[in-house]
């Protein structure tokens, strides 16, 4: 996973764990290396939404425990690294598969949050136009729907340290799929 988004390997001098995720259900082609250990000396490994087999398993555990859905996130400020991008879209259509075996439903959120004043709203618009149009996410039965316009949420909008605090950028709201 590290190499893969030419990233440091998780570990204590650069991440901060809230909760650890008990991966005791995960195999291990599921897990990664970290630099970390846990309390009782084993090494800390992690999973990640990049595996197909990982997402499939959650989406598992949503139908057995009553879930409806997600949100899929996607960061703003990350979508211009072809790297993340690239990662970004694995994890989409890892989703996707997953609401559609599963049959649960998602929608995409947008996080601004990093994201540049002068470029978040075509950043945001082409990404949405991507999404739609060429891994066709919003063609899914499983795609959240309002209206039969998909569902698309936009984090961060309003919050004074955010690029879209100011009202211009608040018709956002009203952007469509090239589909929708």
């Amino acid at each position: 996973m590290g190499a893969l988004v030419s990233q440091p390997i998780p570990d204590a001098t650069n991440v901060t764990v809230d909760f650890w995720p008990d991966i005791s259900e995960l195999e291990d082609d599921e897990l990664f290396a970290t630099g970390m250990t846990l309390p009782d000396g084993d090494p800390a490994r992690v999973y990640s939404a990049f595996t197909q087999k990982t997402v499939s398993r959650h989406f598992k555990w949503m139908k057995e425990n009553n879930l409806d859905g997600v949100f899929l996130q996607r960061f703003i400020s990350e979508l211009s690294s072809a790297t993340f991008f690239a990662l970004r879209n694995q994890v989409a259509l890892n989703v996707l598969a997953g609401a559609e075996t599963y049959g649960r439903v998602f929608a995409v959120m947008y996080d601004i949050s990093g994201s540049s004043e002068t470029n978040f709203v075509s950043t945001l618009t082409n990404d949405w136009a991507y999404l739609a149009g060429t891994l066709r996410l919003t063609n899914s039965p499983f795609y959240i729907r309002h209206n039969s316009k998909p569902v698309l949420a936009i984090w961060g909008l309003g919050f004074t340290d955010r690029p879209a605090q100011r009202r211009k950028h608040w018709r956002l709201s009203i952007i469509s799929s090239p589909r929708g």
